[in-house]
Order: C-alpha cells, then structure tokens, then sequence
C-alpha cells in the first residue's frame, strides 16, 4: 500500500506493545494454561468421584461419569488450544519442507549422470 494509507499503517506497527496487551498475555499464559486447564478436569473427576460414591446405580454407569463427563468438561476448553495447535502445525509443516529442501540440496545429482 502506498501513499497516505501507507505510511499510517506502517506508523501503526511501530508502537510498542501495550501494558494492557502485555497484562493480558502473562494472563492467559500463567492463569489459563499453566493452572485452569489443570484444574478444571480436577475438580470435575472429584465431583464426579464423590457423586460415584454417594450414589452409586441411581444416577448412571460409571463409564459415563468418568470418562464422558470429562470429555463434556473439556470440550468448552477446546478453543483455547487451537492458536497453539495451529503454531505447532505450521511450524512441524515448515520444519518437514525445510528439511526435504536441505536434503535435496545435499543430494544434487551431477549433469553426467542423468545424460543419456
């Protein structure tokens, strides 16, 4: 883009970050990932645990409070970890090409050989 617009959206990314945007990163870092996405699924087998125990056949099989329900409680969870896995794929996807490239660089096959 050139022009007026240009110059203002480059003007644009030389800011630097934010406190707010800064607070908000070291948030969802230390808070989300490292504590919450541990603890959820802990209280909710404990709370299922002690249901199991108090009410052993009236409620459902114990398949389903166990394995199901923890399934339930982590699928709103989901979305939190699709930028990661989305970085994590590209980047195994960039590694894999730059490696083929690199080997197929170290493999040049000389212009004799392939003379017939």
């Amino acid at each position: 883009i050139e022009g007026v617009l240009g110059d203002v959206l480059s003007m644009n990314q030389d800011r630097p970050v934010g406190v707010l945007s800064n607070e908000k990163h070291k948030f969802f870092v230390n808070v989300l990932l490292k504590r919450l996405i541990w603890i959820i699924p802990l209280i909710s087998l404990l709370a299922n645990l002690i249901r199991y125990l108090v009410t052993r056949d009236d409620v459902s099989h114990w398949t389903e409070m166990f394995y199901l329900q923890q399934v339930y409680v982590l699928l709103p969870l989901l979305p939190l970890a699709f930028p990661s896995l989305w970085t994590s794929a590209r980047l195994f996807g960039i590694a894999s090409i730059m490696s083929k490239f690199y080997t197929s660089r170290s493999l040049r096959v000389e212009k004799s050989s392939c003379e017939w």
